[in-house]
């Protein structure tokens, strides 16, 4: 509320899902392990077609999204909600 204005419905908040979406995604890929990118990088730079590396890719395209909007929706309701000011 103090940050955007915002405040959180009871049931199934969108921002909130978002955030803890955002929040278990980034405790699974800090733990040590998660992913065989973690043993040998130099996987990061293998492409979406390598052989393996399609499951990988689509975790971290689905992670990456995740992370944006756990960013931009709340600006956005923010900017939304104070047209004019600006």
């Amino acid at each position: 509320m103090l940050t955007y204005g915002y405040s959180v419905r009871e049931d199934d908040d969108p921002l909130v899902i978002i955030a803890d979406r955002a929040l278990s995604n980034f405790a699974l890929s800090t733990a040590p392990g998660t992913f065989m990118v973690d043993r040998a990088p130099v996987l990061q730079f293998l492409p979406k077609w390598f052989p393996g590396m399609k499951g990988y890719w689509k975790i971290v395209d689905s992670w990456s999204r995740d992370s944006v909007l756990l960013v931009e929706e709340p600006y956005e309701f923010a900017r939304r909600q104070n047209v004019g000011v600006f």
